[in-house]
């Protein structure tokens, strides 16, 4: 896995308040133990996604789409790369 495939992924958990993720690893943390909203499909699928990453199944950069997806399925404000 490169790392160097996850460029940070900023987005606001709240009114001003910014939350980083810079890499799967994060992103896995985050989606499994600190996702506030109610999980749907694109949650889940984040989730898998990113969990392969980590075994070496599949790529950072996918890993990175899907987390973003995840977020926007959940009204999460992604700031630009």
């Amino acid at each position: 896995m490169d790392k160097n495939d996850f460029a940070p992924v900023v987005f606001e958990t709240g009114l001003g308040t910014l939350r980083t993720i810079i890499n799967p690893e994060e992103a896995t943390r985050y989606l499994t133990t600190m996702w506030p909203a109610a999980p749907g499909p694109k949650h889940s699928r984040a989730r898998q996604v990113c969990l392969a990453v980590l075994r070496g199944r599949r790529q950072a950069d996918e890993a990175r789409a899907a987390f973003i997806e995840a977020l926007d399925e959940a009204s999460f404000h992604v700031l630009p790369s």
